[in-house]
């Protein structure tokens, strides 16, 4: 399990002259190149109108910073869910303690088996009042939709690295998905009664 002692060394000890949110994604990437979140980042394949391109990698230290670190605050939004935030070791304790929403956490497996990319137990404990949930049997691509039957043999073809059809999760996806439908609406229902 990574807990808060994992983010904070990570954030102090790895990565000491990070001032930004995008620093520290970076910093991330470069500890934890396999995370499928930094994959994506390395290069490689993707598709455009089912015609597959060759990707070149992306250095996250070239993207706009004042850009990504500029403030994003939407006064319609009043509460939130997030499963399986992916950036979780990217997020500074003082921008997850100002949030002014009530925000859930849902993650996808049991505690202690959530990859480091989108464990949420330590934002739950920095964010003012969250909740945190964790869905049994699940892993992190079981959000996804259920697979048509040639999928699975494409990504495998295509040499796609992720498990996005057969994610290993212990249910059904079908079952998974009516948990999740239910902790959504209840977390929802909860918060935005209770403001």
């Amino acid at each position: 399990m990574f807990g808060r002692k994992h983010l904070q060394a990570f954030k102090q000890d790895e990565q000491p002259s990070q001032n930004s949110h995008l620093e520290a994604y970076a910093g991330y990437c470069e500890t934890y190149s396999e995370m499928p979140d930094c994959r994506w980042f390395a290069g490689g394949h993707g598709f455009r109108d089912g015609v597959a391109l060759s990707v070149p990698p992306l250095d996250l230290r070239t993207v706009d910073e004042e850009r990504f670190e500029s403030l994003r605050r939407d006064e319609r939004v009043k509460a939130v869910v997030a499963v399986d935030p992916s950036l979780a070791l990217a997020f500074k304790p003082e921008s997850l303690a100002a949030l002014e929403v009530p925000v859930t956490f849902i993650n996808l497996g049991a505690r202690g088996t959530v990859p480091v990319a989108v464990a949420a137990g330590d934002l739950a404990e920095l964010v003012p009042g969250a909740g945190i949930s964790n869905v049994e049997g699940a892993v992190h691509f079981s959000f996804m939709p259920e697979c048509k039957a040639s999928a699975a043999a494409f990504m495998a073809e295509i040499g796609e690295p992720d498990a996005l059809c057969t994610d290993g999760g212990t249910r059904p996806r079908a079952e998974l998905h009516r948990e999740l439908e239910r902790l959504i609406g209840n977390a929802f229902a909860d918060m935005l009664t209770s403001r």
